[in-house]
């Protein structure tokens, strides 16, 4: 497994185990995916999961999301790429690494989704006025590798982030933080 910051965005790269289609919601064999977000989210990360083969360094990976109005229109809000399996220290170019099994690449990017969270409030707040609607969205997932093209996207989706657990993960870190702090135990006295 393998655990990277950047930027704020935190992402995962691990071997696909069995019982993980139980971490996500709204699975999807398709890499283009259309749904309205539940109500109540605070926001979401996203995942997809690779065949095996080999796979450059420098992949990009990544996911484009457009908004339907209720007019119809496709409004286009954020694309982003990552080129997150290259090393800036890595003195080689053609590297690979060779995948026997299906990977999972799973990542939460705060400012893409505060983004989408955002223009889907305000298409809310504007129909509100007129009609009860809630706003689909559209997400195309990708992946561009340039040095071999073996691997494929099989399945991508969402892992919902509700007020309940940021809030259950806050107070675990603030536990953690409370433990690693040093106590002063007085003297006894003899």
């Amino acid at each position: 497994m393998s655990l990277y910051y950047d930027n704020g965005i935190i992402w995962y790269f691990l071997p696909a185990m069995p019982g993980i289609e139980y971490w996500f919601h709204h699975p999807s064999t398709q890499v283009s995916v259309t749904l309205e977000l539940p109500p109540n989210l605070l926001g979401f990360a996203y995942y997809l999961v690779l065949s095996p083969g080999h796979m450059g360094y420098g992949v990009d990976f990544g996911c484009e999301c457009y908004l339907d109005n209720s007019s119809g229109e496709r409004i286009y809000i954020t694309s982003f790429t990552r080129s997150n399996f290259y090393h800036k220290s890595c003195d080689f170019i053609n590297a690979s690494i060779h995948m026997m099994s299906h990977h999972v690449v799973l990542w939460y990017d705060p400012r893409s989704c505060k983004q989408i969270m955002e223009a889907v409030e305000e298409t809310k707040f504007i129909n509100d006025v007129i009609i009860n609607y809630n706003p689909k969205l559209t997400f195309r997932f990708f992946i561009e590798e340039t040095q071999r093209n073996e691997e494929m996207i099989v399945e991508c989706g969402f892992h919902w982030i509700y007020p309940f657990e940021a809030s259950a993960i806050q107070n675990r870190t603030e536990d953690i933080k409370s433990n690693d702090q040093e106590y002063t135990v007085p003297p006894t006295n003899k």
